[in-house]
């Protein structure tokens, strides 16, 4: 290596224009920490254990070999107490995220009520025959958060909800019921119970302020994210 040289050493496995992602909120790194503590336990103790059991007479009798193994099982007894602090702190984190979470999707649930509540009743009407009353509420939310129609209306139908799978639940049950009972297919309860359900475990879902879909959870983290910005 010359004076006009530049030298670069990276880390294996490392890629070109990417930065090693670090931890963006408490439940993440206390989560880290944890994991970091219980394996510098899990060293600690592994090496007091492997030690005593070497040493299996030495370490009571010899002076020697008895401060290494006191030293050793001293350290695992430090490292315990850590990782069992490092525990308690993630899951301190994780109490108090699932109640920001709680607290932020009641917030959003308003701001997509609000946005629904400017529609006319048959704009409604359409919306929920096109997509349910599952899926009308994770269209408004998207909307309420200016994505487009199409992004929206895509969330919507390509969704995991649980509210929409209760719905096709309920509807299939009945609509079973009701051929065992008349010995006829019909539609019309089965659909009713569909969509029932739907609105009602929307609604509990809405009132817990918990997520009922995967694209709910989706907006709700891209909602605190906008909000920390």
């Amino acid at each position: 290596m010359t004076d006009n040289e530049l030298m670069h050493y990276g880390v294996l496995g490392m890629k070109w224009g990417k930065r090693k992602a670090q931890p963006d909120n408490d439940v993440q790194r206390t989560r880290a920490a944890y994991k970091k503590a219980n394996k510098e336990y899990s060293k600690a103790y592994d090496s007091a254990y492997g030690y005593s059991s070497r040493h299996m007479v030495s370490q009571f009798a010899g002076k020697k070999a008895k401060a290494e193994s006191d030293k050793r099982w001293a350290d695992a007894t430090a490292k315990a107490k850590a990782a069992n602090s490092a525990k308690s702190a993630y899951k301190a984190a994780k109490s108090k995220q699932k109640a920001k979470n709680i607290s932020d999707g009641k917030d959003l649930y308003s701001k997509t009520n609000k946005y629904a509540a400017k529609e006319g009743v048959g704009k409604a009407a359409v919306k929920n025959f096109l997509m349910g009353p599952a899926g009308k509420t994770t269209y408004d939310m998207a909307r309420s958060m200016n994505h487009s129609r199409a992004s929206s209306f895509a969330r919507a139908m390509f969704d995991i909800n649980v509210s929409q799978l209760t719905g096709v639940a309920a509807g299939t049950a009945v609509n079973y019921g009701a051929q065992r009972a008349t010995g006829k297919q019909t539609r019309i309860f089965g659909t009713a119970a569909n969509y029932g359900a739907q609105y009602g475990v929307d609604r509990a879902y809405q009132n817990s302020g918990k997520m009922a879909s995967l694209q709910q959870r989706h907006l709700l983290k891209e909602y605190q994210s906008r909000k920390r910005a």
